[in-house]
């Protein structure tokens, strides 16, 4: 089994890659990322035993910081240099496809998952406006 937070560097990625328009960017800023994966993680059978807490700042994945770093050791995702807040994902629709299906999720999973994980990453960064 693949490291926690290698495989939730992966899925977060394949999530955004699948369930946003071409071309789009992550925002990696006041806990956007961080809420949308608590909406969708107990449902990625390897990525049940993440950590949440409450923190000052909000809600947030205890596991994320250590992946945002693996996403880009990986080199699934580079990081806009001059505001470090938007991720653009790197991987194609067949990598993001692979991903999610070694979690042995169904066509139908993968694509109710990435759009829902997606909707809370628009919500978030409306809600920041």
């Amino acid at each position: 089994m693949k490291d926690k937070a290698i495989l939730l560097a992966e899925c977060v990625a394949a999530l955004w890659k699948l369930g946003s328009r071409e071309g789009d960017t992550m925002p990696d800023t006041n806990g956007i990322i961080d809420k949308a994966i608590e909406a969708v993680y107990r449902e990625i059978p390897d990525l049940e035993k993440l950590s949440f807490s409450n923190t000052s700042v909000g809600r947030r994945c205890l596991n994320w910081p250590e992946a945002a770093v693996w996403q880009q050791e990986l080199g699934i995702v580079e990081i806009d240099g001059t505001t470090y807040t938007e991720i653009k994902v790197l991987i194609d629709g067949q990598q993001a496809y692979e991903i999610l299906y070694g979690q042995s999720l169904s066509k139908g999973q993968r694509r109710r998952l990435a759009d829902q994980f997606c909707r809370m990453i628009q919500r978030g960064r409306v809600n920041l406006s």
